[in-house]
């Protein structure tokens, strides 16, 4: 239908427009069924209101069976299209509705374009609409309050650039294809609570003044808030992205209580916070990294809380991350290198530098705990290949657990002490006597005492005398005397057996001692 006939039938009322409207559908029926063109029943079923201008429309629960064109038009009082149905593309490009509009429930079967058009005084209400096709808001702007709670998109969206002035719900809506709202512009609060992206979702370079809310959000394409400024709270709560997420520079402002809140949100991809700045206090506690979690030189101006967070398979790059005050770390899970080992995920310098970045964390926030573990961590990632460093390091590991355990090198020394003294006892049996070569005593005890005075390194710990006679007991006598006395007799391999057994006790004791001190914090 040309202007005329369109504004006609739409002044004699809903039922003759629907009534239009039916028939219309009939007859392309009809047309489909015999394989004729359509082409010309699209131009007769269209709806063209294109340009108008009307002090107020009301078409709810209209039905238009074809495209519906309202490019440019200008509505001056209130606009009514709940419960609508569009057959065709619809055309609100540079549209002006005056005091607002509602399109609350509509049915979009196919493209809808709202390009340039604009929202004055009264809300406008998509709440509860399902498009099949691709939606089209770009530079569209929204100076009352937009409602898009539990709107359904079966096609691509597109609010780049868009402006909204005053509150903006899309709780509970769903994007099946690409949502983007690259450099649009939130004045005020909006919220996406609960909300489901099926494919991307494009953030980057938009400005969100007032609160945002993305609590409960499920993310299972790409997300992308690359440069993205927050300068309210910004609550991403129980979230969860499938996908790869990216927040490379992007800024929460400081504001008075300002929270960037990412507490429980499940990361199962990469996630990217790299130069992100963080002006009030920032949330990760209890939250779930499942790849690479990269905050390489982040700025934290306030507090910093990742509490309970849990690194599952990649070590957090915090590398470079500047906090001026330590970050709670309690709590925090991150996979050791026998873990990322066991996993078959690649270890390298790269872990390295970021097991020593959380270590200086750790001394920041005097969580020695934390220190000691990622400090061993930091060697364990240095080994690899035969060489001399990795020999050194394993064994560090393996008698001390890198300083932290004080029963290891206290049950390495009992084993030592308890090896040499049977050494020197089969030296002993190897003479052929069952008693004492030389004496009264009794070899077994003489031993011992000789492990015991070689296992406590320290001098002045027992007799030089009772050693003499231990060793005579063992051994037997020289012929050689020294001011009337015969020596006893070492043999050359227990004299050696001796210098062993006290560079071996000299190291166990040196470690068990760093391990109480470690324990016990002693300065």
């Amino acid at each position: 239908m040309d202007k005329d006939d369109t504004f006609e039938l739409l002044f004699k009322g809903r039922k003759a427009w629907n009534t239009w409207a039916e028939e219309r559908l009939r007859e392309k029926e009809k047309l489909q069924a015999k394989g004729d063109s359509t082409a010309y029943w699209k131009t007769e079923a269209a709806a063209d209101f294109s340009g108008i201008s009307n002090r107020k429309l009301d078409c709810s629960q209209f039905m238009f069976p074809a495209d519906a064109k309202f490019a440019g038009a200008r509505i001056e009082g209130g606009s009514n299209f709940s419960g609508a149905t569009f057959m065709g593309r619809t055309d609100f490009t540079s549209a002006t509705f005056q005091e607002g509009a509602s399109f609350r429930n509509c049915k979009f079967h196919g493209d809808i374009a709202f390009k340039g058009a604009e929202f004055f005084n009264q809300p406008s209400d998509f709440s509860g609409s399902e498009v099949t096709g691709d939606a089209n808001f770009e530079r569209t702007r929204f100076e009352a309050h937009a409602d898009f709670q539990q709107a359904k998109f079966g096609g691509s969206v597109e609010f780049n650039q868009a402006k909204f002035l005053q509150r903006v719900s899309f709780d509970n809506a769903r994007f099946r294809d690409d949502a983007a709202f690259t450099s649009a512009e939130f004045s005020a609060s909006a919220s996406w609570f609960d909300a489901r992206f099926n494919r991307a979702a494009y953030f980057a370079d938009t400005t969100f003044l007032g609160p945002v809310r993305f609590d409960a959000a499920k993310f299972k394409g790409a997300a992308g808030f690359t440069q993205a400024k927050f300068l309210d709270n910004a609550s991403f709560r129980k979230a969860k992205f499938s996908s790869p997420v990216d927040f490379v520079g992007a800024t929460f402002q400081k504001a008075f209580h300002q929270l960037a809140n990412f507490e429980n949100v499940e990361f199962i991809q990469d996630v990217d916070f790299e130069r992100a700045r963080f002006g009030g206090l920032a949330k990760f506690r209890g939250s779930h990294f499942h790849r690479a979690a990269n905050f390489k030189a982040i700025s934290a101006e306030s507090s910093f809380d990742m509490a309970g967070a849990q690194f599952h398979n990649n070590v957090p790059n915090l590398v470079q991350a500047h906090f001026p005050e330590a970050p709670r770390l309690d709590h925090m899970r991150v996979p050791t290198v026998p873990e990322l080992r066991r996993a078959s995920l690649p270890v390298g310098t790269y872990a390295t530098a970021r097991y020593r970045a959380l270590k200086r964390l750790a001394i920041q926030g005097h969580d020695h705990d934390r220190e000691l573990q990622f400090f061993a961590d930091e060697l364990r990632s240095q080994q690899g290949g035969w060489t001399v460093r990795s020999w050194f390091i394993s064994l560090y590991g393996w008698f001390s657990d890198f300083g932290r355990s004080i029963s290891r090198p206290a049950f390495w020394w009992v084993g030592a002490t308890v090896l040499f003294a049977a050494a020197y006892f089969v030296r002993h049996l190897m003479i052929g006597h069952s008693g004492c070569v030389a004496g009264n005593g009794n070899p077994i005890p003489s031993a011992i005492y000789v492990a015991l005075r070689k296992a406590f390194v320290l001098p002045g710990f027992g007799s030089d005398q009772k050693l003499s006679l231990a060793y005579a007991c063992l051994y037997g006598k020289t012929s050689i005397s020294e001011d009337g006395r015969p020596l006893a007799l070492v043999p050359d391999s227990i004299a050696f057996f001796g210098i062993a057994q006290t560079l071996t006790s000299a190291v166990l004791i040196f470690l068990f001692l760093l391990a109480v001190r470690n324990h016990f914090r002693i300065k």
